[in-house]
């Protein structure tokens, strides 16, 4: 396998890793639990 292909296979494993991370701590952009924003949104008030 030549050096540019390893290199491609790590870049994707790596966003393959991140994405995953991101799913697994549910939050979005800002950084806020999605759980809480989606409780804090059906509260009145």
């Amino acid at each position: 396998m030549s050096r540019e292909k390893r290199r491609e296979a790590a870049a994707a494993e790596a966003e393959a890793q991140a994405e995953a991370a991101m799913e697994a701590t549910e939050t979005d952009d800002s950084g806020v639990d999605a759980d809480e924003t989606l409780e804090s949104e059906e509260e009145p008030g």
